[in-house]
């Protein structure tokens, strides 16, 4: 039986590479204790439940692998996905997913419009969703979305997580993931 353990994708250190362990033992799914070595077949997941009800289990299929990238050095082990990559709940391939703040050339235009005092309400939107705990990116530019009527009509979410990231280079949020994919990074406000 293939051991099963919950990870955090937000932790991938290449596109197929997730953080596993920092010592030889880690414990499975069901607490039980299983000793990690090269070539071992795995299975990784994690659960996510979202205030909005929403519930996405991504998985992945595996091999233990040293962790040989030469960053952060206290993992000592990671798990390497098949060929398959990994998987929502439904069974649909993310790992194919396109870097989700990329705009359109009719995006591009309608955000050159927007005005300094407009970008400002942006920001607020976005700042007034996160918290000192990690949220998911994606949720915090959906819920500034909807928080206010205020906001300028026609901006796309790939502009607001833009601007997550521009508050991220700015010092106002902490991040960790990939910034260019909402689903898989995560912010909070500067810790103090």
């Amino acid at each position: 039986m293939t051991s099963r353990f919950s990870v955090d994708f937000n932790e991938l250190l290449e596109r197929d590479l997730i953080m596993l362990s920092q010592t030889d033992f880690r414990k499975d799914i069901n607490g039980s204790p299983v000793l990690l070595v090269e070539g071992l077949p795995i299975e990784v997941q994690e659960d996510n439940l979202y205030d909005d009800g929403t519930h996405e289990v991504l998985f992945a299929r595996g091999v233990v692998e040293a962790n040989s990238t030469g960053t952060w050095s206290h993992v000592k082990w990671c798990c390497r996905f098949d060929s398959e990559g990994f998987y929502d709940i439904a069974g649909s391939s993310v790992n194919e997913e396109i870097c989700n703040t990329e705009l359109s050339p009719a995006e591009g235009a309608r955000v050159a419009k927007l005005s300094q005092a407009e970008l400002a309400l942006i920001d607020t939107a976005l700042l007034s969703q996160v918290s000192d705990d990690w949220r998911k990116v994606a949720r915090v530019v959906g819920m500034a979305m909807l928080s206010t009527r205020d906001l300028p009509s026609g901006v796309p979410d790939a502009f607001f997580a833009k601007r997550v990231r521009l508050l991220v280079e700015s010092g106002q949020l902490e991040s960790q993931g990939d910034l260019r994919r909402m689903r898989f990074s995560e912010i909070r406000r500067t810790s103090a």
